[in-house]
């Protein structure tokens, strides 16, 4: 009897490792620092999680400090920033679609006037290989799965911005995040593991239509 249940056991961790592995796939190319944004890079349980600091875009971007240009692109966690877990209320001003995810603007103003006011948040795919494989998976799933009507076309912005609280590890992304009308920004959190709407409501944005001259 005692045999018996320790073979199912066995057998059904087995298929509970190979669903999992199902549900990992490759997605597009691997953009730079992917280990770090996703959570699966060697220094991930060093992440002070259980300790959330609450900022502002302003302030975290102050605390980030300024990335230096040229030189070589670190593939590990830069300590402390991207140690850290931040808590963040803010407008939620625009998004783009890429085949990892999804990468949202925010700000502390609703109309930002320039990049240094903002930052970005990445809302990691879960079925990604790494991300699927992170203990922070259903985390992942969450966010994702509130984050619809963005672009993969380009870069969208919101006629009408959304008050969120957002979550996340600090994350600096080195490079353009985006290349496909959004604006260059250097701070951000990656990945995102909560947001949550001031106003609940799965984000369904109109997005800012131009007027064609006549």
């Amino acid at each position: 009897m005692v045999v018996r249940i320790v073979i199912g056991l066995i057998i059904a961790l087995i298929l509970s490792v190979s669903s999992k592995a199902q549900d990992c796939r490759r997605c597009g190319s691997t953009p730079l620092r992917w280990p770090v944004r996703s959570l699966s890079d060697p220094d991930r349980d060093k992440v002070k999680f259980n300790r959330v600091e609450r900022e502002s875009v302003q302030s975290l971007r102050a605390r980030a400090g300024d990335v230096q240009e040229g030189g070589s692109i670190p593939t590990g966690r830069i300590a402390p920033f991207e140690l850290q877990v931040f808590e963040i209320e803010a407008y939620f001003i625009g998004c783009l679609k890429s085949d990892r995810g999804a990468v949202l603007y925010i700000s502390d103003e609703a109309k930002p006037t320039d990049s240094s006011k903002k930052m970005v948040g990445y809302a990691v795919s879960p079925e990604c290989e790494g991300a699927c494989q992170s203990k922070h998976v259903n985390e992942f799933r969450t966010v994702y799965e509130q984050i619809v009507g963005c672009s993969p076309a380009r870069y969208r912005r919101f006629s009408e911005p959304l008050r969120v609280v957002v979550k996340g590890v600090g994350f600096i992304p080195m490079q353009h995040p985006l290349r496909r009308g959004g604006p260059t920004i250097t701070v951000g959190l990656g990945p995102l593991l909560s947001i949550k709407f001031i106003k609940p409501e799965v984000i369904k944005p109109k997005s800012v239509t131009r007027k064609r001259k006549s």
